[in-house]
């Protein structure tokens, strides 16, 4: 496999890059304990104080990181900060609705937090654009559409219509629920469109930046889930919710973080047959969950379940 060109002649990590870095996430890391270990009941210390300032952290190291290392498309970066910046006052609205009681659902931090997904969509959609004329994989986007497809449909069958059936949740409440459950499949089909396509000799923003994006995606799962359950308990999705903010944001801190939209993608070995058994098992779920379905008795939906039937045949063909 040929190697990706170096991200930025001039710009390796430095002595002073590293100590920057290592102060923000020390910080970063700090109020994360600090929010983990006080008690709920500390509404005001903990929605108010602690979460915003690792939100603000976040979003102001990818402004840092932006004016540091000028990357050659910085909308990508500042579409992600901008994201970052509208999941923080999402938290704060929270945190004001919770000074007199549990916050309401659905609220105008749902509206916050749909938006910030939004941005951080737009930046990744951005990166894949820039570095589409660097030779990505041309498989990268059909692969990520049949992992996507599978992931929709589980989500459908466990997260969004339990969400619309919920006979405690409103109208509104269902939309809401099901809004987060659609956001969520979008950014997971970018995100794996990106995934799919990068390389990752030496970019250990990209790896900061996937992890800060698997941690929130897991959590705005387990919210959903929280509304739609009542498990897992609150303070699990929101701590996944602002330690993937907090990666996400001093990813980048690191000067590899212009390979974002600088990297030039190197097609896939065509001799490397792990990827393509790997998309088609994923391939495989959704008819083993149909036929397990189907034989206890388990209520089904004809026409989702056909029309997943027929966009990963064309897929996978």
């Amino acid at each position: 496999m040929a190697k990706s060109p170096p991200v930025a002649p001039g710009l390796d990590a430095r002595p002073e890059d590293a100590a920057l870095m290592a102060r923000a996430s020390a910080i970063g890391a700090a109020l994360v304990t600090l929010y983990a270990v006080t008690p709920a009941s500390w509404t005001t210390l903990r929605g108010l104080v602690l979460y915003p300032a690792v939100g603000l952290l976040a979003a102001g190291a990818v402004v840092v990181g932006v004016r540091r290392y000028r990357p050659p498309t910085p909308e990508a970066w500042l579409f992600v900060g901008t994201g970052l910046l509208l999941f923080t006052l999402g938290y704060v609205a929270v945190g004001i609705y919770e000074l007199s009681g549990p916050a309401p659902f659905p609220s105008v931090s749902d509206v916050l937090y749909l938006c910030g997904y939004v941005f951080l969509a737009a930046g990744l959609v951005i990166a894949i654009r820039v570095r589409r004329a660097g030779g990505l994989d041309p498989r990268a986007g059909i692969d990520a559409g049949i992992i996507a497809t599978v992931g929709g449909y589980l989500a459908w069958l466990y997260l969004a219509r339990p969400a619309l059936d919920h006979g405690e949740l409103s109208t509104a409440a269902g939309v809401i629920a099901a809004a987060y459950v659609a956001g969520d499949l979008l950014m997971f089909m970018i995100v794996v469109r990106f995934l799919l396509s990068a390389t990752w000799q030496d970019t250990r923003s990209l790896r900061w930046l996937a992890a800060g994006f698997g941690l929130t995606f897991a959590g705005d799962l387990t919210y959903i889930a929280w509304i739609v359950y009542g498990a897992p308990p609150v303070r699990f999705w929101r701590l996944a919710l602002l330690v993937g903010m907090l990666a996400a944001g001093v990813a980048a801190l690191h000067p590899t973080m212009r390979a974002l939209t600088e990297e030039r993608g190197v097609p896939a070995s065509k001799g490397d047959a792990r990827g393509p058994a790997l998309v088609t098992g994923v391939g495989l779920v959704p008819p083993l969950i149909m036929a397990v379905r189907y034989g206890r008795g388990e209520p089904s939906s004809i026409p989702v379940d056909v029309t997943v039937w027929a966009m990963l045949t064309v897929l996978i063909i």
